[in-house]
């Protein structure tokens, strides 16, 4: 079932046409939707712009990642701990061989790194390629675009003529 709230509609105001509601929001949950506005029409279409806030639920994940900096780390403490344990009385006896030796080995030197390498956090928006400023280009046409939505409200709002001829050459 589909219940609509926070519905919005409005009427085409162009002359010689069979009035239809042709611009029509609607959500089916309260608060989904918000600041509805009446653009310009888009390009030479005598269907308007319509603008809102849609508010919707999503699950943003944060992408946090910790690393190690081993241009930091203790080698020195590592080195003297390595030296400390007795390899040969913790390998004999196992029957294994080399896997068994090389896991040991390894999970010898994963507890040192993490006890002697230290850690940083990084956000992965702190490197963000996306966050670039925006060219001059590109804020020249979104100049124009609010130029041209201004025009078409005053035409709307006063119904002058020579706005609408100024809104049509920008």
């Amino acid at each position: 079932m589909f219940t609509c709230f926070n519905t919005f509609s409005r009427r085409p105001e162009v002359e010689d046409q069979t009035p239809s509601v042709l611009d029509l929001v609607s959500s089916n949950e309260v608060d989904m939707i918000s600041n509805i506005d009446i653009g310009a029409p888009l390009g030479k279409s005598d269907h308007s712009l319509i603008t809102f806030n849609f508010h919707a639920y999503i699950e943003q994940a944060k992408n946090i990642r910790e690393r190690f900096l081993y241009d930091k780390g203790d080698y020195c403490s590592m080195n003297s701990e390595l030296e400390k344990i007795n390899w040969i009385k913790q390998i004999k006896g196992h029957e294994d061989g080399v896997k068994y030796h090389w896991t040991t080995l390894k999970e010898v030197i994963e507890k040192l790194k993490f006890k002697y390498i230290p850690k940083k956090t990084f956000s992965a928006t702190a490197n963000n390629p996306k966050a670039k400023t925006k060219t001059n280009q590109s804020r020249k046409i979104l100049t124009d675009v609010k130029r041209k939505q201004k025009l078409w409200k005053r035409y709307i709002r006063t119904g002058d003529e020579n706005v609408y001829e100024e809104y049509c050459r920008t």
